[in-house]
């Protein structure tokens, strides 16, 4: 004790425990995400995540230029865990920003990546740096029977005033690789797993130069052969999702490429630029941010995804942006709406992110809204994101991976955004209809056009000037001026067309054979019995075509 300030325990709720108790920060982002959210409040503009490279992490040290922790407040926030002190006390943090921790539990999401965890804080307009110890090995030993205890001693904490000496403000948290738990490797070795990789040590020795993690996400978007994160290497992985959910600023031109910002007519078109502007200047006013092993991470939304390999298909505009604005009393929410025409890559940017205060809740959802289940192509073809802007901090769960479905605001909030989808003639998914009904006749032209291609090149040079026309196979008898009869093929030399049954393009190779085999049988001498060879080969050739009867 002579050495420490104070040594004392930390206590939880069982309601906290079984929270975290359950893996829920099991994904190395949302466990760091509580930590750097730590700094947000209190003021920081930089936090460095430093993890020593892509490989063989074993060490991660989270530091910031916040205000840092205060003795009393250190003291308060440990040994009332679930009483926040953001919430108590809002004055003592920044008050430029949102107060987005809520349940004073942001240390514990630790507790799955490290039993001990050692924190140095140096709060402003103090003389002291507080040096800070936390086992959470109790945690570990009586896990197993939480279910029986009102209140349960989650660890043990320790402390000791050092001198200042010129320190900074801000918080230093370092997680070590100790200990044998089954939850710590998974951790771990989350981390350090193999995949495709984008991130190289020389890259990194270079890091602080600006644009790294923007070549990093349009590597995903072009280069990348998966179409989920799930492939990457762990270190990848854990940079693009801590880009996500953090209040941090977004790629250039991201979320949605200017380009694409717009709607399905010029009202909705402005307010839908507006509100993607207004979210890109909250976050920049931000000030905040994240330096992973010296990377700056940005929000990693480009939307369309993909958009080189699929530069034809968005020509044609059949994709769309769709603004999202609802109030009701305090509850207020805002965001949009992105529908492309082929699948969003990667799929974790398929559905609806919802944000709170600037920090993402959960994931991407495409579950989150009934009517996806009842369109199951749009589970993969939209990307949007809500920002909720007051009133659904009550309807938040503990966890902060979702919400609570009884809440009031949050049912309201539901039904708005599934009528907006789904009811009326003029819905979000009546006008994606209509796109994707656009492009099934688009492409199915384009697939006619290039087939008729194949069989004017490959046709006689007598029948190359001559018009193609698909025809149902039962109007093929109400032509005009045929003068050679297939079952599938009508041929008329003197209005020069060919028209042919739309079922047998799908072989124009076909085709191109009957109007050669034609072709000498109208302008070559030959006899009835060789005519009668050529006309009973062309039946055998149509014969063995199953979607075609015999000439």
């Amino acid at each position: 004790m002579a050495d420490w300030t104070d040594i004392f325990d930390i206590n939880a709720s069982i309601r906290i425990i079984r929270h975290i108790s359950g893996g829920i920060y099991r994904n190395p982002a949302n466990a760091m995400k509580e930590l750097v959210i730590n700094a947000f409040d209190a003021g920081a503009t930089r936090v460095d995540v430093e993890m020593g490279g892509p490989t063989s992490i074993s060490k991660i040290v989270i530091s910031d230029n916040g205000q840092g922790l205060p003795e009393e407040d250190m003291v308060f926030s440990f040994k009332h865990v679930g009483s926040s002190l953001k919430r108590l006390r809002p004055e003592k943090f920044s008050s430029s920003r949102p107060i987005v921790g809520q349940f004073g539990i942001g240390m514990l999401a630790a507790a799955h990546a490290s039993r001990l965890i050692h924190v140095q804080t140096t709060p402003k307009s103090t003389d002291y740096t507080l040096d800070i110890e936390i086992d959470l090995t109790p945690f570990f030993k009586f896990e197993k029977s939480i279910e029986t205890l009102e209140e349960f001693t989650y660890g043990s904490l320790k402390y000791k005033r050092l001198p200042r000496d010129n320190r900074p403000n801000g918080t230093v948290v370092t997680l070590a690789k100790k200990g044998e738990e089954p939850e710590a490797k998974r951790f771990w070795g989350t981390l350090n797993k193999n995949g495709q990789k984008f991130f190289k040590r020389e890259k990194l020795a270079d890091a602080r130069s600006r644009g790294l993690f923007e070549k990093f996400t349009e590597w995903i978007d072009t280069k990348y052969a998966n179409s989920s994160t799930g492939g990457l290497r762990g270190f990848e992985e854990f940079v693009w999702h801590l880009g996500l959910i953090l209040p941090v600023e977004y790629l250039p031109d991201g979320p949605v490429r200017k380009a694409f910002q717009k709607s399905t007519n010029k009202a909705s078109t402005k307010e839908l630029q507006s509100i993607i502007q207004k979210t890109k200047d909250r976050v920049e006013a931000y000030d905040f941010h994240v330096y992973v092993d010296g990377i700056e991470v940005k929000r990693p939304i480009l939307l369309p995804s993909n958009v080189k390999e699929k530069e034809p298909e968005l020509r044609e505009g059949e994709w769309a942006g769709f603004p999202i604005k609802y109030g009701k009393g305090r509850a207020q929410a805002e965001g949009y709406l992105f529908f492309q025409p082929y699948r969003v890559r990667p799929m974790e940017l398929r559905g609806i992110f919802p944000r709170l205060k600037g920090v993402g809740v959960g994931q991407y959802d495409n579950t989150l809204f009934k009517v996806f289940t009842q369109n199951p192509v749009l589970a993969y073809q939209l990307s949007g994101e809500l920002n909720m802007q007051s009133g659904f901090d009550d309807a938040l769960n503990l966890d902060r991976t979702g919400f609570i479905e009884t809440d009031s605001a949050y049912i309201d909030l539901v039904e708005y955004i599934e009528q907006k989808l789904s009811e009326g003639d003029n819905s979000i998914l009546v006008k994606i209809r209509k796109s994707r009904e656009s492009r099934v006749h688009r492409r199915t032209a384009e697939k006619i056009d290039k087939r008729i291609s194949v069989i004017r090149e490959r046709a006689d040079t007598a029948y190359r000037s001559y018009r193609i026309m698909p025809v149902p196979r039962n109007q093929l008898s109400n032509l005009k001026n045929v003068d050679s009869d297939y079952s599938q093929v009508k041929i008329s030399h003197r209005s020069r067309y060919v028209a042919v049954a739309e079922q047998l393009l799908r072989d124009p190779l076909l085709v191109s054979v009957l109007l050669a085999i034609d072709n000498v049988l109208r302008n070559v001498p030959l006899s009835s019995e060789v005519q009668a060879k050529l006309k009973e080969a062309v039946r055998k050739v149509f014969a063995e075509n199953r979607d075609v009867r015999a000439c």
